[in-house]
């Protein structure tokens, strides 16, 4: 690894390094089936792209707005890119929930920020948005070809930005995190080294969206660097047919994958009693907000041997230090502690024995720091949750023409990252983010805790409630926001087992359940649930048909 000082790896060595095997190197979906490319055919779709894109004015430090869509074109089209010398902006796909009204809203709003000369996607979303009225061209990645003769790639220097990621906000509207080359090879060069890939032998199998940094990054640009073989899905199949995860990983015997936690969660509802082949699986990067032990413990339980908890590798990361911060190391397997709830809303870490105790907290480590990244939790005492403050070389050099908001999180070389967790003999425990931390009678309790406690209750189920509070003159009014479809007249004794739930579990009770059809709670194309848009879903009009009035607000 390169020492914090050092000369980075170089982001460009894979395009002028020496020549890779001639077999298929990236494999996607399209069209009902996989399409293969080696690593000759993906730089030469890139160079026919780059070309396209300097003959219509692309030069160095040139925006390029992208949607991307899992596709070979899309993974050429940011190679492209940065061989014509422009800086790829990537935009954030419609977060669950959201009314295509809003999501165009959103879109002009980083235009108009970003001011990029072209907006780049596939033609399946090009017509659309071409006739939205975003002020950029709009152009099909499949239309951009250019015989490449004569053209001479203008890559961006190490310390130029290099790359802009939009991505779908879990507490705030999109802010664009700027990367230069310099910090991306950082962290793809941490990630090959923490996940001992071996181009030889290892091969992923991945359904992550390429519009977020966990897809892009994680997946296609650490197949870019290794030179290991990648099978990349869509979201679409894999919200439509998880199980097809399974499938690509036993067809392909992939030894590497990475998901959200709660996607692992959904595969193992979905997967049941069905008798599972042994899979190949020997490396599982789990992110996403804090995780939930229990989720490890079912996927291991469903999978009965097909999958090892040796596997499980959960992990911190944001798009502010490109990916990933810490990772638990390969083939150790999980470490999780037992805390006193109540300590934690004191701010203080508390283990326990047993995890049947009164209060009882489960935590999942998300392993130590991987690469060059430091971890400091700002609080006065150590053994004490705080804010996680991050330093190393894949930070980004701050928010896209926001000096204000780039001040208050960069600064003296650190990240501050509104993240709340502790450190536990170099480890890190991730509590919640501040946006989850609701103050109740001197107290702090985490959102995330309440609707651990409702998931528990029979008809609910992880991933499908959110906790949020609506209050103002303050007093808190807790509002819970659960997905599914039942009658009318169950929703009263719901609601009553709910509040009943989070007492047991916090001491404090509800205000208002109010429940909405499947696939209504706002959530980013990650899963991480979009807590701004929770609360002006549970603020909006007056309380509907569907909203049981636990307490009365006063």
């Amino acid at each position: 690894m390169t020492a914090m000082g050092e000369a980075p790896p170089d982001l460009w060595r894979p395009l002028g390094g020496p020549a890779r095997a001639a077999g298929p190197l990236l494999t996607a979906w399209a069209d009902g089936g996989y399409r293969s490319w080696s690593w000759d055919e993906w730089r030469s779709r890139a160079l026919e792209i780059a070309a396209d894109l300097r003959s219509r004015g692309v030069v160095r430090e040139t925006p390029v707005a992208c949607l991307l869509v899992n596709s070979l074109d899309a993974c050429a089209a940011v190679l492209g890119i940065w061989m014509a010398g422009g800086v790829v902006v990537s935009l954030p796909l419609p977060a669950r929930g959201m009314a295509p009204e809003s999501y165009l809203a959103q879109l002009r709003l980083i235009v108009g920020r970003a001011e990029p000369t072209l907006l780049l996607t596939d033609r399946s979303l090009a017509g659309a948005l071409g006739t939205a009225d975003l002020s950029v061209p709009v152009l099909a990645i499949q239309d951009l070809r250019r015989n490449p003769a004569g053209f001479e790639p203008d890559l961006p220097a190490t310390d130029e930005t290099a790359f802009v990621q939009f991505s779908s906000g879990s507490t705030t509207e999109p802010k664009g995190c700027m990367l230069t080359p310099a910090a991306i090879a950082r962290q793809l060069e941490a990630l090959s080294v923490a996940l001992a890939i071996d181009p030889e032998r290892d091969i992923g199998a991945v359904w992550l969206p390429m519009s977020h940094d966990m897809g892009l990054f994680g997946c296609v640009l650490l197949t870019y660097w290794t030179g290991h073989r990648l099978v990349l899905g869509t979201p679409q199949r894999f919200l439509a047919h998880p199980l097809t995860w399974l499938d690509d990983i036993a067809a392909f015997g992939a030894t590497v994958s990475a998901l959200p936690a709660f996607a692992l969660s959904l595969v193992a509802r979905r997967a049941g009693a069905a008798p599972i082949q042994r899979l190949t699986l020997e490396k599982l990067v789990l992110g996403g907000d804090r995780i939930d032990p229990r989720v490890i413990d079912e996927a291991v339980a469903t999978f009965d041997g097909a999958l090892s908890r040796t596997a499980m590798l959960p992990a911190y990361g944001l798009a502010e230090a490109v990916l990933a911060v810490t990772m638990s190391p390969v083939g150790r397997g999980p470490r999780t502690l037992i805390a006193d709830g109540a300590a934690l809303e004191r701010g203080e870490l508390v283990c326990l024995d047993r995890d049947d105790a009164p209060g009882a907290v489960a935590l999942c480590s998300c392993g130590p720091p991987v690469g060059e990244a430091e971890i400091r939790i700002d609080t006065p005492e150590p053994g004490r949750i705080g804010e996680i403050v991050v330093r190393g070389g894949s930070l980004a050099s701050g928010y896209l023409r926001d000096a204000a908001l780039t001040a208050s999180h960069f600064g003296s070389d650190e990240l501050r990252t509104g993240d709340f967790g502790v450190l536990v003999d170099g480890e890190l425990y991730v509590l919640g983010r501040t946006d989850d931390l609701i103050p109740v009678a001197g107290r702090n309790v985490y959102a995330r805790d309440l609707e651990d406690a409702l998931a528990d209750v029979e008809g609910v189920g992880r991933g499908r409630c959110a906790v949020v509070d609506v209050g103002g003159g303050g007093r808190p009014e807790l509002v819970a926001l659960v997905e599914g479809r039942r009658a009318e007249e169950a929703h009263r004794a719901l609601a009553n087992a709910l509040s009943a739930a989070a007492v047991r579990r916090t001491g404090i009770a509800l205000d208002a359940c109010v429940f909405v059809a499947p696939g209504v709670l706002p959530k980013t194309p990650s899963g991480k649930l979009q807590r701004f848009r929770c609360r002006a879903l549970a603020r909006q009009g007056e309380w509907s048909a569907a909203t049981i009035r636990l307490r009365t607000a006063g």
